[in-house]
């Protein structure tokens, strides 16, 4: 029998977001919970929500009491709680379907009192994720040194703790603000063992609401307080730790300056006491301060005016503050040695240019100047294209940005390229590449500099498909585009695999009674490898694939959007999945997009395995029996 999971959601004025958090946790995998619901003293209907729920789940227990705040709330619910776990959940957030089995697990696992896992925040537009990317095990003062150093956050939220760690003397302060700084380390110092596991399995919503997110006096001193409040309780019993904890005391201090700076006297008045607290800490503790924080001269007399006591050091402080940063940013501007570098570079790339314009004046050569993906891959289309002309004993220039050589000089390892020379895109070779070939071939845009020759033919194989947004269709991205329209513009083909492409690449770079050149309606050159049935027979051999089932996946990248908020798997997740329901005669190959910045560990994976580097994609996709992908170039192919 798994143990009992005490699940306590404070609830005020969440009337929008509460079904949201309890339908979360009534989808958890982990089943035996006891879901206790406070009801705060809600205005709205979040006592009706609440008891309707409580009738469709024997599991929910509702408590409805006066408005006391969060730190009460939360309080009420560890007084009743009967779980051998306990946990807390804002009502106005929701957590991943497998939160508290992967929380349990961990638990069990590392025989951990306390585990967390990491979150997403999530705006009304917009989302991030977390960055830890394996479990960390902290053992007795690890525990609370990771706390006090930032390793792991002080929210009550994205944890599981053992009941018995909240001890009767345990309780959140009520009627303060940031009440888990108060609070969580004093849970955390009890503690043997506390396990952190990378996974994001919690939805913390950010919005105008947040009490602590609001910008007035009260809120930034009562977060500077809790903090210097913590510091005093145990600075003594964590030596290592004093010096970080006094510089993130600081952090906190340069809001709390701006707001008194920023807000009436009135304001200041109303906070006068907490204000007073802050001041007697600064002064006992003064010597270390200005130790640690390294302060001159400036720094001292802006230190000094804060440890004044009223309004008007406050602002003195800040005016020196200000100085201080105004003569920094001139010495460190050094004006004499960027003015140097600026003449360097207006030379160097002065006689770049002249370059490139007596290189216009040579005889064109029977060559070709390829560049993909304005020289950061070799991909696609542009494989195969340079592939082939090499086969036919062409010259080929390919043009690689220089942070990308290392890159495409692995992926040309791949393919046949005899006669292949690459250039540095911006480098004299470049230039010279440009101004002397007879063909010009690219998938995206070309340098701003490159003037096409009367004689020259520039032929532009778009890389996308008619199933996505192109140029100025992206409507909050249309200040910076132009380049499609500008290179539509120069070219005399537009190679597109059918009329409606060629139609939709004219429309939406706003250049259709413009446009002269022709459209060369002769397929997507990186599709031909799927007619060669030798090939695919070659390389499931060098694979070893035999005859297994072999799945591809290729997720698209896309930018921040709302829907990323209710996004509740990460890749990691999708791949267990497809790992855990695969058969044993199966296997999958997973690409992510070039844009992706995830980093996935396939240690320990049997079925599921990343793309191989010494293959193209098209090659591999070939080679491949079922494609999983929601990316439009991919598919449409």
């Amino acid at each position: 029998m798994q143990p009992l999971i005490s699940i306590i959601v404070p609830i005020y004025k969440v009337e929008l977001y509460l079904r949201k958090c309890v339908n979360s946790i009534l989808a958890q995998t982990y089943q035996n919970l006891e879901i206790i619901l406070v009801d705060d003293g809600s205005p709205d209907n979040c006592g009706l929500i609440c008891d309707e729920y409580a009738n469709r789940d024997s599991r929910i227990r509702v408590i409805h009491k006066e408005n006391g705040g969060l730190s009460d709330a939360r309080n009420a619910g560890i007084d009743i709680a009967q779980g051998e776990y306990i946990t807390f959940l804002d009502s106005d957030d929701w957590i991943a379907p497998d939160m508290y089995e992967c929380l349990y697990r961990a638990a069990q696992e590392y025989r951990a009192d306390i585990t967390i896992c990491e979150y997403y925040n999530c705006w009304r537009t917009s989302s991030s994720g977390p960055h830890a990317n394996k479990v960390r095990i902290y053992h007795g003062q690890e525990a609370m040194e990771a706390l006090l150093n930032l390793d792991v956050g002080n929210y009550a939220w994205n944890k599981l703790f053992k009941r018995t760690l909240w001890t009767p003397d345990i309780r959140f302060p009520v009627g303060q603000l940031f009440e888990d700084v108060r609070t969580i380390y004093k849970v955390v110092q009890k503690c043997q063992t506390m396990a952190a596991i990378p996974e994001a399995k919690y939805y913390y919503r950010r919005h105008g609401l947040s009490i602590t997110r609001t910008n007035h006096i009260k809120n930034h001193v009562e977060c500077v307080l809790s903090r210097m409040e913590r510091f005093d309780d145990i600075a003594e019993d964590h030596p290592n730790q004093r010096a970080f904890m006094l510089q993130n005391i600081f952090e906190y201090i340069y809001p709390l300056r701006n707001a008194i700076c920023a807000q009436s006297g009135t304001a200041y008045e109303v906070c006068k006491q907490d204000l007073e607290a802050v001041t007697d800490f600064l002064r006992r503790h003064e010597q270390e301060i200005i130790k640690v924080q390294g302060f001159g001269r400036l720094g001292r007399l802006s230190f000094h005016y804060l440890c004044r006591g009223d309004r008007k050091g406050w602002i003195l402080s800040a005016k020196a503050s200000r100085i201080f940063e105004y003569k920094k940013k001139i010495i460190e501007s050094k004006p004499i040695v960027l003015w140097k570098a600026v003449v360097e570079r207006v030379k160097k790339y002065g006689k770049l240019t002249y370059y490139y314009k007596l290189c216009m004046h040579l005889p064109l050569s029977e060559t070709l100047f390829m560049e993909s993906r304005r020289g950061e891959d070799l991909a696609g289309n542009m494989f195969y294209v340079a592939q082939e002309a090499c086969q036919r004993g062409m010259r080929v220039y390919l043009s690689v940005g220089q942070v990308y050589l290392g890159k495409v000089c692995a992926i040309l390892k791949t393919g046949q390229f005899q006669g292949l020379r690459v250039v540095v895109r911006g480098s004299r070779a470049y230039y010279k590449a440009l101004g002397t070939a007879k063909y010009w071939i690219t998938d995206m845009c070309l340098d701003y500099d490159a003037v096409k020759r009367p004689d020259q033919i520039f032929i532009n194989t778009w890389h996308g498909t008619p199933l996505k947004m192109l140029e100025f269709d992206l409507r909050d991205q249309r200040h910076v585009m132009g380049g499609g329209s500008r290179d539509h513009l120069k070219c005399d083909y537009l190679a597109v695999p059918s009329q409606f492409l060629f139609e939709i690449l004219l429309s939406s770079s706003h250049v259709k009674p413009l446009f002269e050149g022709k459209a060369l309606c002769c397929g997507y050159p990186r599709n031909s490898i799927f007619f060669d049935r030798d090939q695919r027979q070659r390389v499931r051999k060098e694979k070893k694939l035999g005859d297994k089932e072999v799945f591809a996946y290729l997720p698209t990248w896309r930018e921040p959007s709302p829907a990323d908020i209710y996004r509740e798997y990460s890749i990691k997740n999708i791949l267990d999945f497809y790992e855990a329901h695969l058969g044993e005669n199966q296997l999958l190959f997973v690409k992510l997009h070039n844009f992706s910045t995830e980093e996935i560990d396939y240690d320990g994976y049997q079925k599921v395995h990343p793309f191989p580097g010494d293959v193209d994609t098209y090659t591999m996709l070939n080679a491949v029996d079922c494609l999983i992908t929601d990316y439009s170039s991919v598919f449409f192919d």
